[in-house]
């Protein structure tokens, strides 16, 4: 059994010469998650579908002669986006502050400067920047006439998207040790993950972690307060934004987005990425510190 079924049959399909049509007239629509909760068991849930089939089903796909270069690279680049985000975390944990250390110098934005500005020409800061703003484009192209809607909309969206940090790296971990997907029910109570036939203690305990569970939100507020450490000594203001949504995540999801704090916290993040942006751009001190962080903005957006 495999969680994504219908992306392991369509692979099926085409490896034994079948062909899809688009039929463009027919229209099909998909409820988004209600909440913030439903929308972590979703993600939960992604993570270990979409590398499930990387593992099992991806390389008897890339083997097949009969596909085409493009096809492959299509439906490669579609599956690896978000289990890719599992790397956000372990460059984060790198970049600041294992790699200014181990050269010798400080925790210091200065320090962060010497090390990384040797390896970053000024091309590739720029393209990291407009990949990393990218996804934000056709926000501004579809509700560029609604900018009362456009403004919640970009703020919420960051804080959104920006969240699974913890997340996802548990539930690549889980999948790695479970060596098999679980499927979590978004809409029920409470996630539970659909579990038939009877598992061993250390498997029991695999199925218990999930996006609510007391450890992966304690992770949660742990990084949040490490980060926002970093980013004060540093002068990071682009992490102490992801700090701020780390930390934010329990309430959200506890709360609402409609709660009256957290409808005005959720501005504050955006407001500093785009300032860290703003010090990146102009070379000072901490400039790299800031693109450094963006680079994995730019991950996790993707």
């Amino acid at each position: 059994e495999i969680v994504q079924e219908d992306t392991a049959f369509t692979m099926s399909l085409r490896r034994h010469g079948y062909y899809g049509l688009f039929a463009p007239e027919v229209l099909c629509g998909e409820e988004f998650p209600e909440d913030f909760s439903r929308w972590r068991r979703r993600q939960f849930r992604l993570v270990q579908a979409d590398t499930e089939i990387l593992s099992t089903q991806m390389p008897m796909y890339l083997k097949n002669k009969g596909i085409s270069f493009i096809e492959k690279l299509d439906l490669l680049a579609r599956t690896i986006r978000i289990p890719s985000q599992a790397l956000a975390l372990p460059f984060l944990l790198l970049a600041f502050p294992l790699i200014p250390l181990a050269n010798g110098g400080g925790l210091s934005a200065a320090s962060i400067d010497m090390t990384f500005s040797s390896m970053l020409s000024p091309g590739l800061v720029m393209v990291t920047l407009l990949t990393a703003t990218a996804p934000l484009y056709p926000f501004f192209v579809f509700l560029r006439r609604k900018s009362p809607k456009l403004v919640p909309l970009l703020f919420r969206s960051i804080t959104l998207h920006y969240s699974p940090l913890v997340l996802t790296i548990t539930s690549f971990v889980v999948y790695v040790l479970r060596g098999k997907a679980m499927f979590l029910v978004t809409g029920s109570k409470d996630g539970a993950a659909v579990q038939t036939q009877s598992v061993g203690v250390f498997s029991r305990f695999l199925q218990r972690i999930g996006p609510d569970s007391r450890s992966v939100i304690a992770l949660d507020i742990v990084l949040a307060l490490f980060l926002g450490y970093i980013g004060i000594i540093t002068g990071g203001l682009v992490l102490i934004g992801i700090a701020l949504i780390l930390l934010m995540s329990p309430f959200m999801r506890r709360y609402g987005w409609h709660n009256r704090a957290i409808s005005v916290a959720v501005y504050l993040p955006l407001a500093l990425v785009i300032a860290g942006l703003i010090m990146s751009l102009s070379g000072g001190t901490g400039a790299y510190s800031q693109y450094l962080a963006l680079a994995v903005l730019s991950i996790l957006l993707y």
